[in-house]
């Protein structure tokens, strides 16, 4: 038996060769045989006993069910491979695996899934760099980790991990390198270089000449098929492209290929007006993406669908799968991206009901909320929920460090909170947000595309819908109407908004409808002694002083019952952002808004002692500070409110760093203010802010004042750069005046002596 046993059992350079027979196999598009080889060499191996020979076999099966798009059947193997590998204590394939198993949910677009393997992978990385296979590993990890950040739509990420591999030692196979490249001529295609993309994609197809990566070679192809479509418009040539590749992936049995390649064909024939080859090809691109439960290529097709027949049904199913995927990334720092590369799909389906003969404006409204701020709203309504101070502060230092070293350790830790806490918003309906309307404030929902501007209007009993230049609104509807909340779709409506409205309504504006300010209870008025103003201007040691922003400083105090700590000229300095628990704060200073680069958006302060430089509070460390005390925050200074656009999201801007801190509102410039008017400005709005009416009130009378005087103040580059953002219905909290603890005694020594005089006349006149 022995004898038998030691003659059926391979030799390992024959059970080696299978292996490497199946990759080759794998590398050549013949999966099957690959899949027939693989277990061949799976059943020797496990003869042997050799655990690392039949982890390789396992996973050659795995690669090949994988790359027929049989994710079930993958998915299983990996894992298998992946104990075997541990129980070897091999832990370059460990990696390997971790990668694979990551690449699994990838392409099932379980992205959050796929993140956790990644991380995994990248520990495992950490923890092996003394091996000299760690290189290729790392590059491997990264490149994978980089591919799911430019899905999700975090391209510029994506892009700063392709040029550090790309400018590293060279560890990686040219068929791995190729993949790198090709991925890195996507993002620039997104970013809006197609010359620069094209290049890339036939550097990455050069790379593949040694070697026979079949899928490696499909996917470029097909990249330069988009960008034959998209972006060079020659759609002859895109449709030869994509027509060739999908008969290389028939060929081979890929089944991804064949669902990739039917998908862009089908909605490149879509656009050429070939409506049933379109539809054939885009219904059997859904029936595959369904099949292997591939999520992105499912709306994806979906939408083109949806748009080929004018399918609302369609376009619905789309936005339910990318809401579905959306909703399993825990992370809201991958959530934050997410809906920009996919916003026409919402575009599209908002364009369908508009075309309806009798508009759904319920279903309407629910589309447009999607596209505004889903993030952000998300992140308030998880701060509203958590009754714990010392979470908030913990959940606002993390996503601060994410923003400026995102890192897996730094997400795993966010991630575990939101979960704790609880991180999704359900969105309010349109009678919902009606009834927390007053009878004298409207709520305008504003909606951009290429060709149409719409406004749907709420009052507390009534709604309607606009189509047109908002500066064409019919204001019937909004007799009695006091205040108007608007949710602007772009920096393009303000300029707008405010020269049709501001002569009639108070106006602020709001990142999302479900951000409506609720009603507040009214505090108790506060003692003058207390501190109503905390202050930061005039700084000093830097190139453009600003001497009025003092006379600002001084003025605005004058203006408030209140205590102030005006921090002015050397203490004008970072380190007195502490304990900020007066409910106004004032910033008035320079400012640079970095749109290429939020995070280096920053407010300036005098230099640090013994620095020559002016400190910067960064936008990402705005997020960071404690405003649940303040109510409102004044940056008066240059472009505040201006930042990235983000769509379904919109600017990253200081307005929401603050409101995410806790501040109740805030108001910001969209452009460059002069120092003496802003002072002037200023002035003005305090002095209403003072007088008891609404911040939005207030912010339009000290408008109205610069518009009616006649001089060159009215022109409106000196009082149209001034926002407010968050709750514009509210007054300032209510300071008693030092005026009235001093007439207190006035009148009861006024009473004494009259009493006096009184009983002094009764006295003379017995």
């Amino acid at each position: 038996m022995i004898l038998l046993l030691a003659f059926l059992t391979l030799s390992p350079a024959d059970r080696a060769a299978l292996n490497q027979k199946s990759a080759a196999a794998n590398a050549a598009g013949d999966y099957m045989k690959a899949v027939e080889l693989a277990r061949q060499a799976r059943q020797a191996c496990q003869q042997a006993a050799d655990f690392g020979c039949e982890a390789k076999a396992v996973n050659n099966e795995g690669v090949a069910q994988l790359s027929r798009g049989d994710y079930g059947a993958a998915l299983p193997l990996f894992e298998a491979a992946l104990e075997l590998y541990r129980k070897a204590g091999d832990g370059e394939f460990e990696i390997r695996l971790l990668n694979n198993i990551g690449g699994v949910y990838f392409f099932q677009g379980r992205y959050m899934d796929a993140l956790l393997r990644y991380r995994q992978a990248e520990k495992r990385v950490a923890e092996t760099v003394s091996q000299p296979w760690n290189s290729r590993a790392s590059q491997v990890t990264q490149v994978n980790l980089a591919t799911l950040y430019q899905s999700i739509g975090q391209e510029e990420r994506a892009l700063q991990i392709y040029r550090q591999l790309r400018n590293s030692e060279k560890a990686l196979s040219p068929r791995e390198e190729g993949i790198l490249i090709s991925n890195l001529g996507t993002v620039y295609r997104r970013l809006g270089d197609p010359v620069k993309a094209i290049e890339l994609y036939r550097q990455a197809g050069a790379r593949l000449n040694d070697d026979q990566g079949l899928d490696a070679r499909i996917g470029i192809l097909r990249n330069i098929g988009v960008a034959q479509a998209l972006d060079l418009h020659d759609r002859a040539s895109a449709l030869r492209s994509f027509t060739e590749t999908l008969q290389i992936a028939e060929k081979a049995g890929n089944r991804r290929g064949v669902m990739l390649s039917r998908l862009f064909r089908g909605d490149l024939l879509r656009t050429m007006q070939s409506k049933n080859e379109a539809r054939a090809d885009l219904e059997a691109a859904l029936k595959l993406a369904r099949e292997l439960n591939s999520s992105e290529e499912e709306w994806k097709s979906l939408y083109a669908l949806g748009q080929l027949d004018s399918n609302m049904e369609r376009l619905a199913e789309a936005i339910a799968v990318i809401e579905s995927v959306r909703s399993r990334l825990q992370a809201s720092s991958l959530r934050y991206d997410f809906l920009a590369a996919r916003r026409d799909v919402y575009d599209a389906a908002i364009r369908q009901l508009l075309s309806a003969e009798k508009i759904d404006l319920a279903a309407l409204f629910q589309l447009m909320e999607r596209t505004h701020a889903r993030t952000m709203q998300e992140q308030l309504a998880m701060v509203e929920r958590t009754q714990k101070t010392q979470d908030v502060i913990q959940l606002r230092a993390l996503r601060a460090k994410i923003v400026a070293n995102p890192t897996a350790e730094l997400e795993a830790q966010y991630e575990a909170l939101e979960q704790r806490l609880g991180s999704h918003a359900a969105a309010p309906s349109l009678q919902a947000i009606q009834q927390r309307l007053d009878a004298r404030t409207a709520l305008l929902i504003c909606w951009s595309s290429a060709s149409e501007n719409v406004v749907l209007w709420l009052t507390r009993t009534a709604s309607g819908l606009h189509r047109g230049p908002v500066t064409t609104i019919p204001l019937e509807p909004f007799q009695g109407i006091g205040a108007m909340a608007v949710v602007p779709d772009g920096e393009a409506w303000f300029r707008s908004i405010e020269a049709r409205l501001i002569e009639r309504f108070s106006l602020f504006y709001l990142p999302a409808a479900a951000m409506l300010p609720m009603p507040r209870p009214i505090p108790p008025a506060r003692f003058p002694w207390s501190a109503q103003l905390i202050a930061f201007a005039d700084p000093v040691g830097i190139p453009n002083p600003l001497p009025a922003s003092r006379k600002e400083a001084k003025a605005i105090s004058a203006q408030l019952p209140g205590g102030a700590h005006l921090y002015l000229a050397a203490d004008n300095a970072k380190r007195n952002l502490h304990d900020l628990t007066a409910p106004l704060l004032h910033f008035s200073t320079h400012a640079v808004a970095d749109i290429a680069a939020p995070d280096r958006s920053r407010i300036l302060f005098t230099p640090a002692a013994g620095a020559g430089e002016p400190d910067f509070l960064y936008l990402r460390e705005a997020y960071t500070l404690d405003l649940s005390a303040v109510d409102l925050v004044t940056l008066s200074a240059c472009e505040t409110q201006r930042g990235k656009l983000v769509q379904g999201e919109g600017v990253e801007s200081f307005s929401r760093a603050f409101l995410l801190a806790g501040a109740n509102a805030v108001v910001t410039t969209l452009w460059r203010v002069d120092d003496g008017p802003t002072a002037e400005f200023m002035k003005q709005f305090y002095y209403f802010l003072g007088s008891g009416v609404s911040k939005a009130e207030a912010l339009r009378q000290a408008k109205l004042k610069f518009i009616h005087s006649g001089g060159r103040l009215a022109d409106v580059q000196f009082w149209g750069a001034f926002v407010l953002y968050g709750d514009g219905l509210s007054p300032i909290p209510v300071f008693y005046r030092w005026t009235w603890f001093l007439l207190l005694p006035a009148a009861v020594l006024a009473a004494v002596s009259f009493l006096l005089w009184n009983r002094y006349r009764h006295h003379r006149s017995n």
